[in-house]
This record gives structure tokens, C-alpha cells and sequence, in this order.
């Protein structure tokens, strides 16, 4: 029996720009929407806001909204880097690490299935996102940024070798 492989793909940091630019996008509309309609309210009921304050305020909000879209960036990077995800005669060992460093095994008996998606933007970069059953009270796993043919691949010799059924 041979030992299986798998770890996240660099690539998926560039799917993780366009996503995390997305939902920036978003969370920066709707707070621009109540700060316009809360200028208008105030107006028409009498009161004057001053605008030097709630564009300090609105200011702080933005920067804000960068450094999470940073740190998420930073975290993802982290994240690719450092998991890994073997398979072998001991069980399925799984570590990562961002800040702190954790490795998880699983011997086979607790191993329920495995399955492998992709979503659609997934799919213009070949990537997936594996998933692992366990059974029982045992937690279960999910990994993204994994190239979609070598998870594939994972999925059909963890089959072959370690009688592991599929999704």
C-alpha cells in the first residue's frame, strides 16, 4: 500500500482574490447605502450631521473592510502552504497550520466515504473541494483549493487501496 497525497493548490489563491474582492464589493455597498439614506433621514428631519464625522466614521469602515480582505488573503496563503493530507496504512493524517499548527489522524475504520465538487468557479481553474465522512461523533472535513484531477485521483486510489467508498 502506498501513501496518497494531497495538498492545496497556489492557483487557489488567485480564486480566493476574485471571491474575497466579491463579497468586499457587497459588504462595502450595503453600509454605503445606510450611510446615504442616513444623511437623507437626518436632513429631513431637522437634524444637520456634520459630514467631517461620518466620513471619519465611513473612512475607518473602508480601512477596515482592507485590512480583513488582507488578513483573509494572508490566511488562505497560510493555509495552502501548509496542509497536507495523506492517506496511508496508519489512517489519514491531516495537518495544517496558520497561527497554530494542528495534525489530525483518522485511522480507516473511522473513515466513512470521500467526495469531490466543484462550483463554478472552481471549475474555471480546475480546482475542487474534497470532502471526508467520518462516522459516528467524529467530525467531518472539508478542503478547498485542491486540483479538481489530483483529488479525483486520491478519491479512486483510496477506493482501490483502502476499500473507502465514494460520495
Amino acid at each position: 500500500m502506498t501513501n496518497l497525497t494531497l495538498r492545496p493548490q497556489l492557483k487557489s489563491l488567485f480564486l480566493a482574490i476574485i471571491s474575497n474582492f466579491i463579497l468586499s464589493i457587497f459588504a462595502a455597498i450595503i453600509p454605503s447605502f445606510i450611510f446615504v439614506f442616513y444623511l437623507a433621514f437626518a436632513q429631513k428631519f431637522g437634524r444637520n450631521p456634520t459630514i467631517e464625522n461620518n466620513q471619519t466614521l465611513f473612512t475607518i469602515y473602508l480601512v477596515s473592510l482592507v485590512l480583513i480582505y488582507i488578513f483573509s488573503l494572508i490566511k488562505k496563503y497560510f493555509y495552502t502552504k501548509n496542509t497536507v493530507i495523506i492517506l496511508n496504512q496508519n489512517g489519514l493524517e491531516i495537518s495544517s497550520s496558520f497561527i497554530s499548527q494542528a495534525k489530525h489522524t483518522l485511522p480507516h475504520i473511522n473513515l466513512q466515504s470521500f467526495e469531490v465538487n466543484q462550483n463554478m468557479f472552481e471549475r474555471i481553474f480546475n480546482l475542487g473541494t474534497l470532502y471526508i465522512y467520518t462516522k459516528g461523533q467524529d467530525e467531518n472535513y472539508e478542503f478547498n483549493g485542491l486540483d479538481f484531477n489530483s483529488a479525483s485521483n486520491f478519491i479512486n486510489q483510496a477506493t482501490r487501496e483502502y476499500k473507502i467508498k465514494t460520495g
